[in-house]
């Protein structure tokens, strides 16, 4: 066995011909759709199942509470930013316009 001769069966002419072309994409279109309804058969066995939603680590969640002092100093900052941009909202401009 050669194998000049090997691949010179399976050499693509020059000149490939239109129908062996359409036939390899129709072929990996619908090896693709198979895949991909098998896919999303799978998906929706494990969704139906419950078993998607449970994690690996099944670990509780933390309990973290919040500190009030620090909650306290967040929203007094803000209030104090809110009374400053009021107060420059209520003055009049600086500038000068120039439509008058």
């Amino acid at each position: 066995m050669n194998l000049k001769n090997l691949f010179t069966k399976f050499r693509i002419s020059k000149r490939a011909r239109g129908s062996r072309q359409w036939l390899v994409l129709l072929l990996i279109f619908f090896l693709l759709n198979v895949v991909n309804i098998g896919w999303h058969l799978y998906l929706f066995w494990k969704i139906q199942s419950g078993e998607f939603f449970i994690g690996e680590n099944r670990e509780t969640a933390s309990t973290r509470s919040i500190d009030l002092k620090v909650l306290e100093e967040t929203l007094e900052f803000y209030r104090v930013k809110d009374e400053r941009m009021k107060s420059i909202l209520a003055a009049p401009l600086r500038s000068i316009d120039p439509s008058r």
